[in-house]
């Protein structure tokens, strides 16, 4: 179990500041989302990946070298949506699942946040207001209360698909992370919170790199936890008067992690800090400076949203997906993880369906 304390002497992730910057114009390849055009259903997912977003209701797709977006499905709602990890199923904005063969209710009440069983998304996993878990068959079922804390604040699969990890509130009055199966047995905590008043905004950057944010009240940390060395660094810091805006990562090969940061009210400036392969990527001087980044394709492109819209950048270089700043979500076939490695999890267990 790790201590979560200040974070004063935690170590900083390593990465090779470069200079380089691009300086271009960026390209439009996609405009309006064409809402004459009928919508055809969730289609097969593109191995290099693809960009969905939410516009007049309707969930569109274009690729990283643009063109005509695709429509998929429409009345979805606002917001955006959330696709598992083999792309093939997608939470819409308006809490309804499509498995391909059209939305259908799987939810139930007034959840607080939503995501995906690993590998292969057979459920929702859903924290309600009142700090509960429930395993929610995506086909549509009863929902399983798999609550393992007094109060869950997050909660997130581990991409081989036995345990979920989550953030709250102990039975016993102690806040951190803490692991269970997926069934919410064999309950440990991993990283205690001591001076955290909150942790959230849960992301992987590989099979055992977990990223998560924690308000010290008076700062904020972005931490990388290595559940199969216990070793936690601090990734970056800020002031309690600035806020975490997006945190996203990617598993696919060469990695990389993206974060924005900005006051709290959505007021002012963003600045938007990407890493991968270890070095920084040269955003100053391009509109990805100042946008929420969304995450990587498997390629390396970084997709992010601003006041120029959808945007990707590739070695240096800049396009603009859509013209809006539109609710936007990868779809992205993400590698199959090997199980969990974490000390006292033992090597043979009996594993409860993904």
């Amino acid at each position: 179990m790790t201590l979560l304390a200040g974070c004063s002497s935690s170590k900083h992730v390593a990465a090779s500041k470069t200079t380089a910057t691009s300086g271009g114009t960026p390209h439009t390849l996609s405009t309006a989302g064409g809402n004459g055009a009928a919508c055809g259903g969730l289609g097969a997912v593109d191995p290099a990946g693809s960009v969905t977003f939410v516009d007049s209701g309707r969930l569109y797709a274009v690729s990283e070298s643009g063109g005509a977006p695709t429509c998929l499905d429409a009345d979805v709602g606002s917001g955006t949506p959330r696709w598992n990890g083999d792309g093939d199923k997608v939470i819409l904005p308006d809490g309804r699942v499509d498995k391909g063969q059209g939305p259908q209710a799987v939810t139930t009440g007034n959840p607080l946040a939503l995501s995906w069983s690993y590998p292969h998304g057979t459920a929702v996993l859903q924290v309600d207001q009142s700090g509960r878990l429930s395993w929610v068959p995506s086909g549509g079922g009863k929902p399983l209360d798999i609550t393992f804390l007094a109060h869950h604040d997050a909660a997130i699969y581990h991409p081989a698909g036995t345990h979920i990890i989550s953030s709250g509130l102990s039975k016993d009055g102690v806040y951190g992370l803490w692991v269970a199966t997926n069934r919410g047995e064999d309950v440990r905590m991993i990283v205690r919170g001591e001076t955290a008043r909150s942790i959230g905004q849960l992301a992987w950057t590989t099979n055992h790199q977990l990223l998560f944010v924690a308000d010290h009240g008076d700062h904020k940390d972005l931490h990388q936890f290595n559940l199969a060395t216990e070793k936690l660094v601090t990734v970056a810091q800020i002031p309690a008067s600035q806020c975490f805006r997006s945190v996203v990562a990617s598993r696919s090969t060469g990695g990389g992690v993206a974060w924005s940061t900005g006051a709290c009210d959505g007021s002012g400036p963003t600045t938007t800090t990407a890493v991968r392969t270890g070095a920084f990527l040269p955003l100053a001087g391009t509109p990805l400076a100042s946008a929420q980044p969304i995450g990587f394709l498997p390629d390396g492109t970084l997709i992010g949203r601003g006041t120029a819209g959808v945007l990707a950048f590739k070695a240096g270089a800049v396009t603009v997906l859509h013209p809006s700043d539109a609710p936007t979500a990868l779809r992205v076939a993400e590698p199959l993880s090997p199980p969990i490695e974490l000390a006292g999890i033992p090597a043979i267990e009996a594993r409860a369906p993904a």
